[in-house]
């Protein structure tokens, strides 16, 4: 994932400077993904790039670990939601909905995991294109 996240990254710098415009600073300090989560982070964008989901990279040493995730409108730099869960995870189902499977400690043999995802709804500030 972070080679993705340096790919799209590289590829931004590229497109800012070709057209001879700098990329936009982050807002505000509350709108860091990396003040909000720290370093270890993915990034996961949704189909239109419209989005991008943060997410906290899963320590495997932590006892009972909670990660983060905050979702950021690409266009205003503005973050449209935050969430936590414990290590299960996190990913896009469509443009706008965000699939959170919060795994418990342990599953009971028959027992239906179905209980444990929710679903975000983002709300889109700008139309999309």
């Amino acid at each position: 994932m972070g080679r993705v996240f340096l790919f799209a990254a590289i590829v931004f710098a590229i497109m800012g400077c070709a057209s001879g415009q700098k990329p936009k600073a982050i807002q505000t300090a509350e709108d860091n993904p990396y003040r909000q989560l720290g370093n270890q982070i993915d990034s996961l964008p949704n189909s239109s790039n419209q989005f991008v989901l943060f997410v906290q990279k899963h320590d495997l040493t932590a006892r009972n670990p909670i990660l983060k995730a905050v979702v950021v409108e690409t266009s205003s730099k503005k973050i449209v939601s935050v969430f936590s869960y414990t290590p299960g995870y996190c990913k896009w189902i469509s443009e706008t909905e965000i699939e959170v499977y919060n795994a418990p400690g342990m599953i009971k043999k028959d027992e239906d995991v179905s209980k444990y995802i929710t679903t975000i709804k983002l709300k889109a500030k700008t139309p999309t294109p």
